[in-house]
């Protein structure tokens, strides 16, 4: 009986495979609540979930690849899955082509979350890069809010959605198919030591901004 019994990594895989409701091999944030409100509903509240989707989302798209996921939380050495505990906890996304270039620049994942998704943030020129939820779109701000300096239309991760950005001139938003989203190749350790200052997340002047364009 005990030798019959399925061993971990399929039952979870298993489990999970159940509630990808479209078959592609992954499952998205409402498909993960699903699963682990019904594995225990009392320990998954919204904050919980999204750490955890921040942490084994191997690409940053707001969904989960299933197999990954499980070799991820049964995996004896965590260290050969490319981290020790939050795998996208230093993503930085790069913008660049943007006619203002206020928008451009590094933006560095933050332990803070918008819409369900990651906040980034671009020490250097102050602006935030978060999701707007209610209305299926990646902006730019001097502050998480509904206001933005500039908006792309996609549920997807900023870097994967194909989509053009539209900026904000002071009047209007104009289409700029110039401005270019990237993932930024993983740093060094050296490198993360050296950005740490400048990525940490702090109550800046810029968080107060109530103005700004």
């Amino acid at each position: 009986e005990i030798g019959l019994e399925m061993p971990p990594h399929n039952a979870v895989l298993e489990t999970f495979q159940k509630f990808d409701k479209d078959g592609n091999g992954s499952i998205s944030r409402e498909e993960l609540v699903e699963v682990l409100r019904t594995l225990d509903p009392d320990d998954w509240d919204d904050n919980s979930v999204d750490h955890l989707l921040a942490s084994a989302d191997a690409n940053g798209d707001g969904a989960l690849q299933i197999e990954e996921f499980v070799r991820w939380v049964f995996a004896e050495d965590v260290s050969k899955l490319g981290s020790a505990s939050l795998g996208n906890s230093s993503l930085t996304i790069l913008i660049d082509g943007s006619s203002r270039d206020d928008l451009n620049g590094e933006y560095v994942q933050q332990d803070e979350f918008y819409g369900h998704r990651p906040v980034f943030f671009n020490a250097e020129k102050g602006k935030y890069l978060f999701y707007n939820q209610k209305h299926r779109r990646w902006q730019i701000f001097v502050r998480t809010s509904w206001k933005a300096s500039a908006r792309l239309c996609t549920k997807r991760a900023p870097h994967l959605s194909g989509e053009t950005w539209h900026v904000y001139n002071g009047k209007k938003f104009l289409t700029e198919p110039e401005m270019s989203t990237k993932l930024a190749p993983p740093s060094t350790a050296e490198e993360k030591c050296a950005k740490a200052a400048d990525a940490i997340y702090v109550k800046t002047q810029w968080s107060n901004v109530t103005g700004g364009f």
